[in-house]
């Protein structure tokens, strides 16, 4: 009954600390991966955001540049031309006003692509600051300028644009001439080159000599400028856009109609320092669950050994009552029994001394609980305290026996001494008395069922202790029992209906405070055998 009570409160309380720690780790982990996946979120965000940004600062950036660039005057391409402001009669020639590079860090270079297919940049390499680059792009549209061409004039034709008309002045004959040059606003084109498409500006020029192709071409490492400030890592490339997903993290279109150039910022390492920074808020979480989770364990166990040492020391004190009752009804029930005869003068007048004797015992045996109860009282109050002395233990131990033997014998068993010579140690002889009843009362209960009812009491000289021995023939003690059985209220499972369960208990405290030592070992032959060690 006892055992299914401890059993039912281990689960009650089980049940109390697993619930809601089951219950508090679920929550908390759900809360603690939803932060780090917000983390996450947020950075991709962060991320999309700054993409757009600067695919919108590039647009708004080109589109400005084209929108100036296109209001250039048709002439100022040539690397000289004539001024048609100039109030002079004759023909004032000027160098072009791009020969001295680019109005803009953006642009590259300009050029002009005459129908024929030459391609003429404002200036040459001697005498203009035009890198070598740009000289291989001009070669590059005359080898395909009739591609070029058709290039222009199909997005001409697919995003038509208005023109205008410009003035330009020409001489011949040596008189002045105005004629009217037909140019359209500059346009977005991809060129290939090098493996690389080229960002260029370009417009269609018509005049009555042909048509002209005026343009451009973008710098890319310039744009890349335009990303100085960006928290993340961020290039314009070229590619069609597939819009948002996982595969798409940090990148966004330039919105300009016709091109296919992508702002791509680079996310993976804010990602993954974002992911680092969940990852340890998890963690967090974990070692807070597990020492928070591990003391709650800790309490509850000890909540439940506590009930349950309370249980069992309850337990125990409640058959310990019931055994004193027991241990005190038998004595006294023999001393009654014993005097009412004498002081009636029932029985054999022979046997008075015999009644007298078994009064005698029984006060003996009254007195031995008795001692054994207050020790325990003493033990439990305050602890013992003994006034050992140097002396013969072997011509104490003498003494001791021939006190408990009558009884023993009148048990059915036989006490057999084996000492040696003086054996000068510390000891309390009190104590000593307590120690050997005790044991040799303990051997004796537990080898009645035995063949040799000898009990062997043996005093050994060592070289710093002198050791006392009780041996019995009986069964000995199992080793499931053995942890214990120094413990208080502790009987073996061959019980006896006597006994409190308090002598060996007795008996390592008796020890203990004579700055002794007892232990267990199983004698030669079978049986118990108990030694005290006490200090020379």
């Amino acid at each position: 009954m006892r055992r299914h009570r401890t059993t039912l409160l281990f689960a009650l309380v089980f049940l109390a600390v697993i619930l809601p720690c089951a219950a508090w780790y679920a929550l908390g982990l759900r809360s603690a991966t939803r932060e780090a996946a917000q983390h996450v979120d947020l950075v991709k965000l962060r991320v999309e955001q700054t993409a757009s940004r600067l695919a919108e600062r590039v647009a708004t950036r080109l589109e400005a540049l084209r929108s100036a660039e296109s209001r250039r005057p048709a002439h100022h391409y040539r690397a000289e031309y004539i001024d048609p402001a100039s109030q002079c009669d004759c023909a004032v020639t000027r160098p072009s006003l791009l020969a001295a590079g680019a109005s803009d860090d953006l642009i590259l270079s300009y050029f002009e692509m005459a129908p024929d297919g030459r391609v003429a940049l404002p200036g040459d390499p001697g005498q203009a600051d035009v890198p070598n680059s740009c000289w291989e792009l001009r070669d590059h549209l005359e080898s395909d300028y009739r591609d070029y061409f058709e290039l222009v004039s199909a997005r001409r034709t697919a995003h038509p644009l208005p023109g205008v008309a410009q003035a330009a002045a020409i001489w011949s004959d040596g008189a002045r001439q105005e004629r009217v040059i037909r140019v359209e606003p500059l346009r977005w084109v991809e060129i290939e080159f090098g493996g690389s498409p080229v960002l260029t500006a370009v417009r269609h020029c018509e005049e009555a000599s042909g048509q002209y192709l005026q343009g451009f071409f973008i710098d890319g490492v310039t744009v890349q400028r335009l990303f100085h400030d960006s928290r993340f890592p961020a290039e314009l490339i070229h590619g069609t856009w597939a819009g948002r997903g996982d595969d798409e993290i940090g990148s966004a279109p330039v919105p300009i109609e016709g091109l296919n150039w992508i702002v791509r910022v680079d996310a993976s390492e804010a990602v993954r320092l974002a992911s680092l920074t969940g990852d340890q808020s998890i963690a967090r979480f974990h070692r807070t669950f597990g020492f928070v989770g591990g003391a709650t364990l800790l309490v509850a166990c000890a909540v439940v050994l506590l009930l349950w040492h309370t249980d069992r020391v309850s337990h125990e004190r409640a058959r310990f009552a019931a055994s004193a009752a027991h241990e005190l009804k038998t004595p006294l029930a023999g001393l009654r029994l014993y005097s009412d005869m004498l002081a009636k003068g029932l029985g054999d007048a022979e046997k008075s001394a015999e009644y007298a004797s078994h009064i005698s015992s029984e006060a003996d045996r009254l007195g031995r609980v008795v001692t054994n109860v207050l020790n325990y009282s003493q033990i439990e109050r305050d602890g013992l305290r003994l006034s050992p002395q140097r002396a013969d233990l072997a011509g104490a131990v003498r003494e001791c026996a021939a006190k408990i033997q009558p009884a023993l014998e009148a048990a059915g068993a036989k006490l057999r001494l084996r000492l040696e010579g003086a054996a000068p140690a510390l000891f309390d002889r009190d104590a000593l008395f307590q120690i050997l009843q005790n044991l040799i009362d303990n051997a004796e209960k537990y080898s009645r069922d035995s063949d040799d009812r000898t009990i062997d009491v043996l005093v050994e000289d060592a070289d710093r202790t002198v050791a006392l021995s009780v041996i019995d023939h009986g069964p000995g003690i199992v080793p499931s029992e053995r942890r214990r059985m120094f413990g208080a209220f502790q009987r073996g499972e061959r019980e006896t209906p006597e006994g409190l369960g308090l002598g060996l208990m007795l008996v390592r405290n008796l020890v203990r405070a004579q700055s002794g030592r007892i232990r267990y070992g199983d004698a030669p032959g079978g049986g118990a055998m108990f030694t005290v060690e006490f200090p020379k």
